[in-house]
């Protein structure tokens, strides 16, 4: 068969592949004109949407970051168990 076989070997891999519908939605950002790359990532309704909105600055990754790492020690922290 020769190369053609990585050819037939691919579409059988691709046709026998689960696949899942779904929904993807998502809101535009209208006050925050930023750059994919400036790593200021959001998510609508989380606290950290809420404490940005709070101080009117964006939230670099790294800090998003630093304070999950903080809430995740509180919340373990709390009571023991």
């Amino acid at each position: 068969m020769g190369p053609s076989r990585y050819n037939l070997s691919g579409l059988k891999t691709f046709l026998t592949h689960q696949y899942y519908e779904g929904t993807v939605a998502f809101l535009p950002a209208e006050d925050n004109l930023g750059n994919p790359r400036d790593k200021i990532k959001c998510r609508t309704g989380c606290h950290i949407c809420e404490q940005c909105a709070n101080n009117r600055q964006p939230l670099s990754w790294d800090h998003v970051y630093k304070m999950a790492e903080e809430n995740a020690g509180k919340e373990t922290s709390g009571d023991g168990v």
